[in-house]
């Protein structure tokens, strides 16, 4: 799901406000090192280049800093303890107290993330790189557009956390909590405007509005299988099976 965001919300961790003794409950979610080490160049993905188009690395040019970079590493953190707080006891079974203590931060730093536990399940929508924005608006990378939507949402996917595990408990929880579906329904309908107002950008005014709404929703739709392959398959990896996908795709509408 993507979307032109502000991202992360300014909070960072603070070793005299954060009680750093948490570090056990910290590893119980999932991340499996210590703060400090959570203080790395997040990994980036260049299997998201299609048909030459060339991706920019959103982590580095969005978090370029280490303070950046620390922001990014909390608010995954609280999203991993969030989701998995969530499946064990559903979302109404934990406070953001009960949150706050597992991510191992300060009630005050929390809520610098997420309003709520809600939000903190769901995670920071996935923001865009602006020079990817600005090439695609200029009519590139290729000039044709599922081509360069690609190339513009790619980097943003590279730098999320699409492991197995995540993926199939986030889809558990959204099996089991009806308003998470919802409110996850809002947020792509909310992210699928963002990208109709940049290809209304790139193609002017007169532009078919219901021919972009259907590349959107069609890539969205592709992405989704493209999970459902990528779980049942761990020979593969995400950005192959979305490539691939978006192949038969082609293939099938040629």
């Amino acid at each position: 799901m993507v979307v032109v965001d502000p991202g992360p919300g300014r909070g960072v961790w603070n070793a005299d406000v954060d009680r750093p003794h948490r570090l056990e409950t910290f590893d119980r979610c999932g991340l499996g090192m210590p703060y400090t080490d959570r203080v790395a160049t997040p990994r980036v993905d260049l299997h998201f280049i299609v048909h030459g188009a060339i991706l920019h690395s959103v982590a580095e040019s969005a978090i370029g800093n280490r303070r950046g970079v620390q922001r990014r590493a909390t608010a995954v953190r609280i999203h991993a303890c969030a989701q998995q707080l969530a499946d064990r006891n559903g979302l109404d079974g934990f406070s953001m107290e009960d949150l706050a203590d597992a991510a191992g931060v300060s009630r005050r730093t929390l809520f610098n993330y997420f309003p709520g536990k809600d939000a903190a399940v769901l995670g920071d929508p996935l923001t865009l790189d602006p020079v990817m924005v600005d090439r695609f608006v200029g009519g590139g990378p290729s000039g044709h557009l599922v081509d360069d939507l690609v190339a513009l949402v790619g980097p943003a996917l590279a730098g999320e956390n699409f492991d197995r595990d995540a993926v199939t408990r986030f889809r558990r929880l959204l099996a089991a909590e009806p308003r998470l579906v919802a409110l996850a329904h809002q947020r792509f309908e909310v992210m699928g405007a963002g990208l109709l107002k940049l290809v209304a950008r790139r193609e002017g005014t007169d532009h078919d509005v219901d021919r972009a709404r259907v590349v959107i929703h069609v890539l969205a739709a592709l992405f989704d299988i493209a999970l459902t392959t990528f779980l049942s398959d761990p020979a593969r990896e995400l950005p192959d099976v979305f490539n691939d996908a978006i192949g038969r795709a082609r293939a099938a509408f040629a």
